[in-house]
């Protein structure tokens, strides 16, 4: 006889921010477990530790163990809005608003990162248009699991 087949992991949604898809983190997540006590089926609270890799994206799933009878739960990542940043692939877009005078002569501003550090952003020479697009090269998302 065969042994039967493992239970499939049973499927959460994660909540993270992209400050922590950025960094990466570990946290501790409380799921309600469906499991079968004889005929009945039965929520059981547990705690699960998962570590999100530096660079994930929202949709990636990470699979961890739950549990004392080797059940595992699928925690699927949905990112969270972010005031100043968004997201599309490893790139990161923010908007910022300029004067009249700093169109014309030039302007330096200083913005705090996902990551926590500080981006200096210079207007180059000349006019600065509206809708104009300013790339800092390597600030984007970092590449790693699920990343961009």
């Amino acid at each position: 006889r065969r042994a039967p087949p493992p239970p499939s992991p049973q499927i959460f949604r994660l909540e993270v921010t992209l400050e922590e898809l950025c960094q990466g983190t570990t946290k501790r997540v409380r799921v309600d477990l469906l499991t079968r006590e004889g005929p009945r089926v039965v929520r059981r609270p547990t705690t699960v530790e998962v570590t999100i890799p530096r660079g994930a994206r929202g949709g990636h799933c990470i699979v961890v163990p739950a549990g004392d009878a080797g059940e595992e739960v699928a925690l699927v990542l949905h990112e969270r809005p972010h005031p100043r940043f968004e997201r599309s692939g490893a790139d990161l877009g923010t908007s910022v608003r300029v004067t009249l005078a700093e169109a014309l002569l030039g302007f330096r501003r200083t913005l705090r990162h996902v990551d926590g550090t500080d981006l200096t952003v210079r207007s180059p020479r000349g006019v600065t248009r509206p809708g104009e697009l300013l790339v800092s090269r390597g600030k984007g998302m970092p590449r790693g699991a699920g990343g961009g």
